[in-house]
């Protein structure tokens, strides 16, 4: 399984599942706004269940266009039912979003900017 996030065309971008065996694309997110990266699947997802459907990642949130206002979180992305969670927010950034090996935990980093 891999995943797409992809620029263009813009707008709207799109957060993409590539399914590898058919070459299918599906679309997970399309937004104006919002843009993805720093992705990392749960450890159990290959088992096709809703509850290890989960994807991280760092969603930036554009919605005011200048670079001050831009808004980071760490996302979890449900990659059947498309349902997104915000589960961090309130840092100026995030990166390294990842499940523990279990899948029960996570992980990340993040940091504001110096004052």
């Amino acid at each position: 399984m891999s995943f797409l996030a992809s620029p263009v065309p813009a707008p709207p971008q799109s957060l993409n599942l590539l399914h590898v065996d058919d070459g299918m694309v599906e679309s997970l997110v399309e937004s104006t706004t919002l843009r993805y990266a720093d992705f990392d699947a749960h450890p159990s997802i290959s088992d096709g269940t809703k509850n290890h459907a989960w994807v991280l990642a760092i969603e930036e949130d554009h919605v005011k266009p200048k670079p001050a206002d831009v808004r980071n979180y760490v996302v979890a992305i449900n990659i059947i039912t498309k349902e997104t969670k915000r589960v961090a927010e309130g840092a100026d950034f995030y990166s390294y979003p990842r499940f523990s090996p279990g899948g029960r935990q996570l992980a990340w980093l993040q940091w504001n900017q110096p004052p």
